[in-house]
C-alpha cells in the first residue's frame, strides 16, 4: 500500500520514435559541430544553428563594420 493517492504513472505504451524520423522543426544539421582551427569564424560556424547561438551570430555580424575591400580581417575582433 502506497502513501500516495496517486497511482505511478503507466509508461507501458510509449512508443519511442528516432530523431531522423520525427520531422520536427530540429534537424540534425542544426546541431553543433566541433570546432575546427579558423579562428572565430570558425568557431561561430560550429555553434548550433538555435535559439540563443543564431541571436548571437546576429549580434556579432550587426557588430562588426564593414570590412574594407580586400580584407581578410574578422571586423569585429580586427585591431583597427
Amino acid at each position: 500500500m502506497s502513501q500516495y493517492d496517486l497511482d505511478p504513472l503507466d509508461f507501458s505504451g510509449l512508443k519511442t520514435i528516432p530523431i531522423r524520423e520525427r520531422g520536427g522543426k530540429v534537424r540534425l544539421e542544426h546541431f553543433a559541430r566541433p570546432y575546427q582551427k579558423g579562428g572565430v569564424a570558425a568557431w561561430l560556424d560550429s555553434l548550433p544553428h538555435l535559439l540563443a547561438a543564431d541571436g548571437f551570430r546576429a549580434v556579432v555580424e550587426a557588430w562588426k563594420p564593414p570590412a574594407p575591400p580586400g580584407s581578410r580581417s574578422c571586423g569585429v575582433w580586427a585591431a583597427t
